[in-house]
């Protein structure tokens, strides 16, 4: 049981705080990929160019953020929620 001596679930008051949860998968960008990937046919220079146009027009975001870092939904005013229900 060494694994259960060195990992420790932390408690529900401690996993009520948003800035504890992150993100597992990356951003998925508006091209269904998670990073911007530049043409074959273009020259180094012409592949620098592009991605750095897509990297501005669809930017990525940290990885690893907590998700009450997240930008909320046009209209709300929060991105996530967290509730705690039943037995503590």
């Amino acid at each position: 049981m060494k694994f259960a001596e060195e990992f420790s679930v932390p408690g529900t008051e401690e996993l009520k705080s948003l800035e504890v949860w992150g993100n597992v998968n990356a951003l998925i960008l508006q091209a269904g990929r998670t990073t911007h990937v530049a043409p074959a046919h273009m020259s180094e220079e012409e592949k620098e160019e592009y991605l750095a146009k897509m990297a501005e027009e669809d930017k990525t975001e940290e990885r690893f953020r907590g998700v009450n870092e997240h930008t909320p939904m046009p209209g709300m005013e929060i991105s996530w929620l967290s509730k705690v229900v039943g037995d503590t």
